[in-house]
């Protein structure tokens, strides 16, 4: 039986985000992985050899406090971060809640969010992992977590 040994550069490579080519290998395949950004599927692309090469996504805008978002989802798209922590849940919080403690309230009856207490969650919510965080999903959404975590790593501006 013959194993063959992935070469070393080859994963740190693949880690660091850096496009690994395995043309020397009978199986000519090759692997892009060309991160725009850490969290969601933006920019990945994998091929075989005979596929055509995709390119990646431009990067996302910058997200930021004050700012609305474009082009993430409609339960954001248009909002900022500090709109959304005043705003009402899309759904119930907690499975089971009845309406009239949820629907049309603001987050702010049972959170108190600054921009300072929400960096500091989305920098938990970069610590527990993507995969971590949408076992969960939030009242306005998995992007609303995604989006708070990319804030949080550029420096909750």
């Amino acid at each position: 039986m013959f194993v063959r040994a992935v070469p070393i550069v080859a994963m740190i490579s693949i880690v660091a985000g850096l496009s690994v080519s395995t043309a020397s290998f009978p199986s000519e395949t090759e692997i892009q992985v060309a991160f725009a950004d850490f969290v969601g599927p933006r920019g990945i692309t994998l091929s075989s050899g005979d596929d055509d090469v995709e390119v990646a996504d431009e990067p996302p805008a910058q997200v930021t406090f004050f700012e609305p978002f474009a082009d993430v989802d409609d339960a954001l798209n248009g909002k900022s971060i500090r709109d959304l922590i005043s705003g009402s849940p899309l759904f119930s919080p907690i499975e089971g809640l009845p309406e009239s403690l949820w629907k049309e309230k603001e987050c702010a009856s049972c959170h108190a969010w600054t921009q300072e207490t929400l960096c500091d969650q989305g920098s938990f919510y970069n610590k527990q992992g993507l995969g971590a965080v949408e076992r969960k999903e939030h009242p306005y959404g998995g992007a609303f977590k995604r989006e708070v975590m990319r804030w949080a790593d550029r420096g909750c501006e």
